[in-house]
């Protein structure tokens, strides 16, 4: 069983554009947790590139 306490956690966090507002403070909840939280308003553009492609290529 895995030491849940050291596994990294991270999140790719997605939202509507009305939901922005919402989805910032989920993220910053997250991150005050200790989670990761890769969110396309901090992101850069090869994070973004990268998560659009393992998203396409999950299957």
């Amino acid at each position: 069983m895995p030491d849940h306490t050291t596994t990294a956690r991270a999140v790719f966090l997605s939202y509507a554009h009305e939901d922005a507002e919402a989805a910032k403070h989920i993220a910053e909840a997250l991150r005050g947790f200790g989670v990761e939280v890769w969110f396309d308003q901090s992101a850069l553009v090869g994070e973004v590139r990268v998560i659009r492609a393992c998203l396409q290529n999950r299957n």
